[in-house]
């Protein structure tokens, strides 16, 4: 499936230079970067934002089909005999095959969302909270079929031959995704270039993860995976606060299981190569789920100061209860995990004590 197609997001030279330059300049912002010192809201507009998502999925399954003939309740119903020749006047027998069931999800639309940037003394910044949802989004396409493969088998009620090797493509509302997600990970250190008079051109690589959410045969399923997200774009100042035009984008593969229970025999028409349609019961076991991504997206905002990451509380100050709060879930997860990377360690506290600022204000 072909997932590549022209990104409408402009890349500038310094946002080539600068992602090449990135792992190891993040490296180094974490070891000597002094402490961040604002911290701005920024407010997505959707109206100027759009976002777009090429998705492809692949879900293998496997199970069996046999004609839904039953000699009391459904002595007319169609029979299944395996290969070409044998069965008796009543055989029905379960036929074996594996599939997927595939296809494409084309999606856009214009997200709002929140995010924080906390600007250094020097060319670093460090982004968090970053996340959107395409629940409301239009979809352009929405394509998933079956393939069917099977060795040969013979069917009666009506007559006719399946011979192995030729695959049955069906459509059946075996899966349907309903919502997806994106989150981003810890907090991620940025560079910052300054490119003139209250201007800096902002680069960073967000890790993040992908949700889905839908259903498989009425069964809900949530599946994730990691998707992470490079951004690239200008900061323009005015007074105390910003406004920030910046585009991502990136693609990547996942594979993974599915939990499912096998499903109750699903009853299913059988196109047979004269026109007709064999009536049979299919089970289903979904083995799990497989797919690539491609999410690009340009966004508009306004940066607007805030409470520091720092306040744990949200009393408007960095002070000794922040302190406390921080060092009574030293080595555990959520409040004083300040840069989000799921433990409370000296990389928080050197956070809290850059942004001390005293007594309650």
């Amino acid at each position: 499936m072909n997932m590549h197609r022209e990104s409408s997001i402009v890349r500038s030279p310094i946002a080539s230079a600068g992602l090449a330059l990135f792992v190891p300049l993040s490296v180094l912002a974490s070891a000597v970067a002094s402490p961040p010192t604002n911290t701005f809201l920024v407010t997505v507009d959707p109206e100027q934002s759009d976002l777009a998502l090429d998705l492809g999925l692949a879900f293998p399954f496997g199970g069996s089909l046999i004609g839904d003939y039953d000699a009391d309740s459904n002595p007319g119903g169609t029979r299944t005999v395996p290969g070409l020749v044998g069965g008796g006047p009543n055989a029905n027998e379960a036929i074996p095959y594996s599939a997927s069931l595939g296809g494409t999800i084309l999606a856009s639309g214009s997200p709002s969302s929140t995010m924080q940037i906390v600007l250094g003394d020097g060319p670093f910044a460090w982004l968090r909270d970053l996340s959107f949802e395409l629940v409301d989004l239009d979809t352009t396409g929405v394509e998933l079929d079956i393939m069917l493969e099977f060795e040969t088998f013979r069917t009666f009620q009506p007559v006719s031959l399946f011979p192995g090797g030729f695959p049955i493509n069906l459509s059946l509302p075996i899966v349907s995704v309903d919502s997806i997600t994106w989150q981003q990970g810890p907090m991620t250190t940025g560079l910052v270039i300054p490119t003139g008079p209250g201007r800096r051109f902002l680069i960073a690589v967000l890790p993040g993860v992908v949700t889905l959410g839908g259903s498989a045969l009425g069964e809900p399923f949530t599946v994730t995976s990691p998707l992470a997200a490079p951004i690239f774009g200008e900061m323009v100042f005015d007074g105390d606060g910003f406004t920030i035009a910046v585009g991502f984008g990136d693609s990547g593969q996942f594979s993974i299981p599915l939990p499912l229970p096998p499903f109750p025999p699903l009853p299913t028409d059988l196109p047979t190569p004269t026109g007709e349609q064999a009536s049979i019961l299919l089970t289903v076991q979904l083995q799990g789920i497989a797919g690539n991504a491609l999410l690009e997206a340009d966004f508009f905002g306004t940066g607007e100061p805030t409470f520091s990451i720092a306040d744990l509380n949200d009393d408007t100050a960095v002070n000794g209860l922040d302190l406390n709060d921080l060092l009574s879930n030293w080595g555990g997860q959520g409040i004083g995990d300040i840069n989000q990377d799921q433990i409370v360690n000296g990389l928080d506290l050197m956070l809290l004590m850059g942004q001390w600022t005293g007594p309650s204000k």
